[in-house]
This record gives C-alpha cells, sequence and structure tokens, in this order.
C-alpha cells in the first residue's frame, strides 16, 4: 500500500482550519492531515518535527505569515511542497510567494474543483519525487553497503527479492566496442514497469539497477504476500533480450534494504560458475553446481595436435569447431570452456616450442576474449582460429596481438587521465594479468604505463597553459589529474626541468 501524503493545515481561524483540513482528506485520499497550527512559528516547529510532504497556509497570522513561513520551510533539509491560501487578491504577495518556492497562491473561498485539481497536481509531484528518491536509495543500496542509519523511513521495515540477469558470456576479457554497444541497447529496453506489468507485479515496487559490469542488471522487488514467480519474470527478459542468451539468477529468500549490496555479491558469485556461453538458463540460489560434461579431453588435444603436427591445419579447424558447438550444446559453463581452450593452447604451445609465457598468455587472453564476445560459442570459430595462427604458429604477426593491446591502453589513458588511475585499475578494465599488461606496453612504448600517465598528463597541463595563459596553476593541475598543487608542481619539474611558473616565464606566458 502507498503512505499517504502527509499534510500540514496552517489557519489562524478555527472554523477555516478545520473545514479546510476536512475538504482536503474528502476530495483527495492520497492526502492525509497529520498536523493543524494557528500559526507560522507553531507550524515551523511541527514541519522540522514531522516532516510533512505538503503545507497549506494562510497568509495573513499572528507571530509568523504564511510568506514568512514559506521561506523557512524551504530552508529545512526535507523542504514541503508549500500552498498559499489567501483572502486577497494581492498581487504583491503572491510574487513574494512564488519566489519563495510556494507552489500555488489559492483564493478563498476556494471551490472543491479547484482544490482538487491542486491536489491531483502535487500528488503527480509528490509520486515522482518518491519514486526517484525510492530508485535511488535501491540503486545506492545495491551498490554499496548502507549502514542501518542511512536506510530512509520508507524502507526500514521493507525486504526485498533479488534476480540478478547476465546478458551474454560474462564480460571476463577484453569487451569488443560493437558487441558491447549491441548488448547495451539490449539492456537499455529494460523497463521496470513493463517488466512489472508483464510479471502481475506493483510497479511501484520494482527497480532495475546497474551490477558489476556492463552485461549486468540487478532485478529488485520488494516483497509483499505473493512473492514475485522467478519463471515468469525469466520468460519475459528472454522476450525483451532475444538477441543474446540470458541467465537469470533468482533468490527466493528475501533481504533488508542494508542487505542488498552483500546479497547481490552472493548472487553474483553464485552465478559466475552457472553461466554457460549461447545458452539462457533461470538458476536458483542454493542449486547445485551442474555435473562436468568434459568436451575436449586429453585424446581430443592430442589429436587436434596430431592434426596441425601432419600439416592438417583443416581438419584440425574443424575439430575446433566442432568443439565450440559441443559446449553450447552440453550447456557446459563458462569457466569450464576457458579451462579447456588453455589446455588446448598450451599443447598447441608445446607442439610449436613457443616457450615466452607472454605470446602463450595472448593467445589465451584473445582466445578467452572471443568466447566473451561472441553471442554463441560456434561464432567465436575465426577469432579462436586467429589467434592460434597468428600467436603459436607465425610469430611475426605476434606484434598484432601486442600492438593491439599497446593501442587500448593508451586509448584508455588518454580518455580517463583526469581519473585516479593504477596499473590495476586498467588491468582489471581491459581484462588484463597485470605484468603482462606492463611488459606488452613497456616493448612498445619503451615506459612503463604510469611513466607514460605522467608524461601525458604534463603534455596535456603545458598544453592547457599555452591556451590559457590566465588560468591559476593549482586549476591547471586539478585538470590534468593532480588534486594536490605541491605534487603537481614537483611532477612537472621532473618532466621539464622547470616548476608550473618559471615554464611559463620562459614561454613568454
Amino acid at each position: 500500500m502507498v503512505e499517504p501524503f502527509r499534510t500540514l493545515v496552517v489557519e489562524d481561524e478555527p472554523y477555516i482550519l478545520a473545514h479546510l483540513a476536512r475538504k482536503i482528506e474528502s476530495l483527495d485520499s492520497r492526502f492525509q492531515v497529520v498536523a493543524k497550527a494557528r500559526h507560522g512559528l507553531d507550524a515551523l516547529k511541527i514541519a522540522t518535527q514531522l516532516e510533512p510532504d505538503v503545507v497549506f497556509s494562510d497568509v495573513y497570522m499572528p507571530r509568523m505569515d504564511g510568506i514568512a513561513l514559506s521561506k523557512e520551510l524551504r530552508a529545512l533539509p526535507k523542504p514541503p511542497i508549500v500552498v498559499i491560501v489567501s483572502g486577497f487578491r494581492d498581487f504583491d504577495y503572491a510574487r513574494e510567494a512564488m519566489r519563495n518556492g510556494v507552489q500555488n497562491y489559492l483564493l478563498k473561498p476556494i471551490s472543491d474543483e479547484e482544490l482538487r485539481g491542486v491536489l491531483q497536481e502535487i500528488a503527480a509531484k509528490l509520486a515522482l519525487s518518491q519514486a526517484t528518491s525510492d530508485s535511488e536509495a535501491v540503486r545506492r543500496a545495491a551498490m554499496v553497503n548502507l549502514e542501518a542509519d542511512e536506510v530512509p523511513a520508507r524502507f526500514a521495515n521493507s525486504t526485498f527479492h533479488l534476480f540478478l540477469l547476465n546478458l551474454g558470456a560474462l564480460a571476463t576479457s577484453v569487451p569488443d566496442v560493437e558487441y558491447e554497444r549491441s548488448l547495451c541497447e539490449q539492456l537499455e529496453r529494460l523497463n521496470a514497469a513493463d517488466l512489472a506489468a508483464r510479471c502481475a507485479l506493483n510497479a511501484q515496487k520494482v527497480w532495475i539497477c546497474r551490477a558489476n559490469t556492463y552485461a549486468q542488471r540487478l532485478i529488485v522487488v520488494e516483497a509483499d504476500a505473493t512473492p514475485p514467480d522467478a519463471e515468469a519474470i525469466f520468460t519475459c527478459l528472454k522476450d525483451c533480450m532475444s538477441a543474446f542468451p540470458c541467465t537469470l539468477c533468482a533468490d527466493a529468500s528475501v533481504c533488508s534494504l542494508e542487505q542488498l549490496h552483500a546479497r547481490q555479491l552472493e548472487l553474483n558469485a553464485f552465478l559466475n560458475r552457472r553461466v554457460s556461453p549461447g545458452n539462457s538458463a533461470l538458476v536458483r540460489m542454493g542449486d547445485p553446481l551442474p555435473a562436468v560434461n568434459t568436451v575436449l579431453t586429453r585424446e581430443g588435444i592430442n589429436t587436434f595436435c596430431g592434426f596441425l603436427r601432419i600439416g592438417k591445419g583443416g581438419q584440425a579447424r574443424a575439430l575446433l569447431a566442432q568443439t565450440l558447438e559441443q559446449w553450447q550444446k552440453k550447456r557446459c559453463p563458462q569457466y569450464q570452456i576457458h579451462s579447456e581452450l588453455s589446455a588446448l593452447i598450451q599443447a598447441c604451445a608445446g607442439l610449436a616450442n613457443v616457450v615466452e609465457s607472454e605470446n602463450i598468455y595472448l593467445a589465451e587472453h584473445y582466445a578467452s576474449a572471443a568466447i566473451c564476445t561472441a553471442a554463441r560459442p560456434p561464432e567465436a570459430l575465426e577469432e579462436i582460429w586467429k589467434a592460434f595462427d597468428a600467436i603459436l604458429f607465425h610469430h611475426s604477426a605476434h606484434s598484432d596481438y601486442s600492438k593491439k593491446t599497446a593501442d587500448a591502453i593508451v586509448d584508455y589513458l588518454n580518455v580517463h587521465y583526469v581519473d585516479e588511475i593504477t596499473v590495476e585499475s586498467i588491468a582489471d578494465v581491459l581484462g588484463f594479468n597485470v605484468i603482462y599488461l606492463n611488459r606488452i606496453f613497456k616493448k612498445h612504448h619503451q615506459v612503463p604505463i604510469l611513466q607514460y600517465l605522467i608524461n601525458l598528463r604534463i603534455e596535456k597541463a603545458k598544453q592547457m597553459m599555452l591556451e590559457h595563459p590566465d588560468l591559476p596553476v593549482a586549476i591547471v593541475g586539478r585538470n590534468v589529474g593532480y588534486n594536490d598543487p605541491h605534487y603537481f608542481s614537483r611532477a612537472f619539474k621532473k618532466i621539464t626541468g622547470l616548476p608550473p611558473t618559471e615554464w611559463r616565464t620562459e614561454h613568454g606566458i
């Protein structure tokens, strides 16, 4: 049940006060008069304690008039909507009221039709504000741990059902830009109101939030007498997300708002062992792990390598295609596919006498990335075969993948150089091992990643000072990622040989 809008009525005439309060509640049941006051000072005290949603106030009252009251109410942490009621057609009062955030200025006597219209207008505004506030509270609770005192009063006694949606394969490796864009376009179609309508849920108690990766969404349903139908939600999502397989993890138990983040992480860990690329599935928390159906056995790996050893690359490729088909047909989890693919690459590396760990790592990385960014495993054949062919058997082409990785890092730094960046954060975004990431980058740019970042920031700072001679040094530093001006000056001097102010003088700025 939706909570009524808490209303405070302020009027110095007792009869008019009682009459207006009765009228408000009889004309629109969504409004509940929680308090009445005879003057502005009393009303301000009550409003501070009760935090009403809306205040109807007379203009002319002793001790504090309606205009002064509206100004004080506007300064409260949770300012209510204010409606001024007056018996005088005073333009100056009306204008001053509007300046102080008053929603409406009504003239006595107020007709039922006019008051009903104002109540409907206020209800629509409050409902939108409440929905936005609720959505933000749920989103924040899903992303970070909330303390009990951070939970809005609206959700103090609420519990929630959680569903975690993963679209496509798990995003564990370098995402393809076009694939990511297509997937995100699909996810943008998700609408809480539509989902609620199709699954017989209360639209005001359903929220869809971003989860850990761009490929995931958390669906939060406030619990009531009837638990949500997981099958109906799953069917609806499959229909809406038809371009990609979807995996929905459902939790039959409920949690409070402050438990939402921890429960989301539990669902994520559970889901990560059950996503099967190319297949849609509804999985439920607590279900046992499915039995592992090994597709690429040691005998199969030996057969694949045997084909390559005697120059039958076509038959090796056909066996790889068959393996990809079987991974999907047997609904193999993604972690199993990555493991078997890695074992195949390791065996082929031995066959081709590839001993450099970087070469092997790149082969595994880009083959796994192909699984991550294909709608279904068989569609990854070309990219996986390219990884075998280019890196393991034609070493001169290895630099293509190596350069591609280094270029991806440069592109990322050029966009995010103002942000707080570590090698670990870049590796996490690109799905790379930190050690290999630094090694590959240094091979192409002769400096470690962080040194490249410093050089980039100082170049950006020099360009900014040339284009904006009057910009303070501290502002320049902040605009290139240095919040501490002293640290910026030291970094600038280390690269250029001069502090920023002297560098400006040197260049006639």
